[in-house]
């Protein structure tokens, strides 16, 4: 199963070699609104899906185009992740050994 790292890499190569960005951030969107944990299957949780965006943000070059774009798109993908009724706050959780379980579309 990929860990949270593979999985925010795989976002990051999608969204740069995606022309258009608006596609491109809806489908971070639905990709990571999908992922679940391997064992328990249950949806990950909002600051989990946060993270990865932040890795995704940290994998795209400093100041290319993706980056720039990128930044633009990553408040209105934060808006459209679910939360799954918790709160926005950090647990202080070790979100790099995570391993996730990707859903089939």
């Amino acid at each position: 199963m990929p860990t949270l790292i593979q999985i925010a890499n795989e976002l990051a190569v999608s969204f740069a070699q995606t022309q258009n960005k608006q596609h491109a951030a809806n489908h971070l969107i639905i990709e990571i609104n999908s992922l679940k944990y391997r064992h328990s299957k249950k949806l990950i949780e909002y600051n989990v899906k946060a993270a990865i965006l932040y890795v995704i943000k940290c994998r795209l070059p400093g100041h290319s185009k993706e980056s720039i774009l990128f930044s633009k798109a990553e408040d209105y993908i934060l808006k459209k992740l679910d939360t799954n009724n918790e709160s926005k706050t950090s647990n202080n959780l070790n979100v790099a050994s995570l391993t996730l379980y990707k859903t089939p579309l």
